[in-house]
């Protein structure tokens, strides 16, 4: 029976932080197979190899942690690594180093990993002036030389060069690129060819497009389109369809998917679809590009809907699980 292998994590109970779930299209189900209550608040998780690691949003510090993958898809936890300032919510992962974004504080900072999953130390800290800076996501160029920062509360994204073992420094030609204010840039993505970057707004609801020029990694204004009129959102996550014709953002308070049109950074919305709950904080899009599993914060539940390969277009939501504040969602393919 064809399944989806899928770890879906949000905000800790007394039950658990992290699920490991299966899905199954046929039967229109998930299953809960395993559950891991090893780590508090792991709010972001991101896969590399046979790793899992999680962002932590804790108040008193910034917090990453590292769970080995089981055999059976059950999680271990390896270790975990208080960073510099406070409330992480967003990670990133280079060949051998998780950059985390500080929500609370407003701050990044890098650490080295092992190649058994081994959090080893805090390599880098970058702060920022301002009255209230909030990082909210990191993205590298695909050549990794190169590292932005999201910045929620400065309505910039800032531009880093990248060293070995996690040194970071602030681009020699240009520190960073500013959006209107009061958009609050919240979630980004990068084409496959490193051609163009492209950032959600969690309060202007708006997504703009940048082009990367490859040589120094600076940005250039190319498009910005708004999601929602009238209605109270705030857009959350952002991603590409598997053939890159189309992004999708999630909009919570519409509780909608919108979907994009995409030409060389210039952006047209198409439609919009129902996300089968409320919130919709982030989404993932299955490797063969046919399904999006969808975590609904306030509705406490996943949905997953149908990508139609030939248009891009979403269907209703097929299958639903209920699972406490859910936040992140990853898949998984061994």
């Amino acid at each position: 029976m064809e399944k989806y292998k899928l770890y879906v994590s949000g905000y800790s109970n007394d039950y658990a932080g992290i699920y490991q779930v299966d899905f199954y299209p046929g039967a229109r189900r998930f299953e809960v197979l395993s559950t891991n209550n090893e780590t508090i608040n792991p709010i972001h998780i991101l896969i590399k190899g046979d790793c899992l690691f999680s962002a932590n949003e804790i108040s008193e510090v910034g917090r990453v942690s590292s769970f080995k993958i089981e055999k059976s898809g059950a999680l271990r936890l390896v270790n975990r690594i208080d960073g510099p300032g406070s409330g992480t919510c967003d990670i990133s992962i280079g060949d051998n180093v998780v950059y985390a974004a500080n929500y609370g504080s407003g701050n990044i900072f890098t650490v080295p990993v092992e190649s058994d999953g081994t959090l080893i130390e805090v390599m880098s800290n970058m702060e920022h002036v301002g009255s209230e800076p909030r990082a909210h996501s990191t993205i590298l160029t695909k050549d990794k030389k190169f590292l932005y920062e999201a910045n929620l509360g400065n309505d910039r994204i800032y531009l880093y060069e990248v060293y070995p073992e996690g040194v970071l420094r602030s681009h020699s030609k240009s520190v960073s690129v500013k959006l209107d204010d009061f958009e609050g840039p919240r979630h980004m993505t990068i084409d496959s060819k490193g051609e163009y970057l492209y950032t959600v707004t969690e309060f202007g609801n708006s997504v703009y497009s940048y082009s990367i020029n490859k040589e120094d990694g600076t940005l250039t204004f190319t498009d910005k389109i708004r999601l929602v009129e009238e209605v109270e959102s705030y857009a959350a996550d952002i991603h590409f369809s598997k053939d890159e014709s189309y992004l999708y953002a999630s909009l919570r308070g519409s509780d909608e998917i919108a979907q994009i049109d995409v030409n060389n950074g210039k952006l047209k919305l198409l439609n919009k679809y129902s996300s089968g709950g409320k919130s919709p904080r982030s989404f993932k899009i299955s490797d063969d590009g046919k399904y999006m599993f969808i975590t609904n914060q306030v509705s406490n539940n996943v949905t997953a809907l149908k990508v139609n390969l030939d248009d891009g277009s979403l269907s209703e939501p097929i299958a639903s699980l209920e699972i406490n504040q859910p936040t992140s969602i990853t898949t998984y393919n061994k």
